[in-house]
């Protein structure tokens, strides 16, 4: 699960230039070194829906940098049919470790035989990112290597750089909304709490800041969170930051 901790602004102003990287050799690069300091290897940015022949999934491929070596081995298996990171990214709304996914129900058979297959290609942890769309579309980012850092926001600051790696990739600027639909709404106390949150203040931080209570700033928080759907701080700055709600 992702922890609501701060985010160090230098870290941010990186994620948020992969979109002026220069085009997709660029962007690889560049979320390459960002990647890196957390002990990832090597990620995938591919589409899960609306593709949808098992044995054609390599086409919505945004962005391979695996090895390939495991690509090739990957596709001769078939391994995305048995792939549990797929299953779980098709149910999932969260981040999630691969660590994680046997944890509930242990894994057997080709499920864990692709795993273990991973693991040999020197795959050994890893984190998908789900990324759900608003019109039913669904993506996932994928990043491993042989040790991952643990550190508290790690998973948190991966969220953040599969979704801009995504929307830089995808050319998603914003995902457009039926017309029917409002985007949601964010008063003005809202966005300036919110902008305090992408410069990685604390909520207690924030309410010296603005001089409001402590309890205050958190009930912001919720509330922001409940309008865009979001499940913690980093992914409200996300969505809020896609909606052009606030600025990076």
């Amino acid at each position: 699960m992702l922890s609501d901790v701060a985010i160090d602004w230098d870290v941010l102003e990186e994620i948020s230039d992969i979109g002026d990287a220069g085009g997709a050799a660029g962007y690889k690069e560049h979320v390459n070194k960002l990647l890196q300091r957390y002990g990832i290897d090597c990620w995938l940015v591919t589409a899960l829906q609306p593709v949808t022949a098992a044995d054609a999934w390599q086409s919505g491929i945004f962005m391979n940098a695996w090895p390939e070596p495991w690509y090739r081995r990957y596709l001769a298996a078939g391994h995305y049919r048995h792939d549990p990171c797929v299953a779980r990214s098709l149910e999932s709304r969260r981040p999630f470790a691969w660590q994680d996914l046997s944890v509930e129900v242990p894994l057997h058979g080709s499920a864990e035989a692709v795993m273990a297959e991973a693991r040999a290609f020197g795959l050994k942890q890893g984190v998908c990112v789900p990324l759900h769309a608003p019109a039913g579309g669904l993506a996932v980012v994928t990043m491993a290597g042989e040790a991952i850092d643990d550190a508290p926001r790690t998973v948190q600051i991966l969220e953040l750089i599969a979704l801009k790696a995504f929307w830089s990739l995808s050319g998603l600027r914003p995902i457009r909304r039926p017309s029917s639909e409002q985007p949601p709404h964010l008063s003005t106390r809202e966005r300036e709490v919110l902008q305090w949150f992408a410069a990685g203040k604390t909520d207690w931080e924030i309410g010296q800041i603005l001089g409001i209570a402590h309890a205050t700033v958190t009930a912001h928080r919720r509330n922001m969170r409940a309008k865009l759907g979001t499940t913690n701080i980093a992914h409200t700055i996300a969505e809020a930051v896609r909606l052009n709600l606030i600025q990076l």
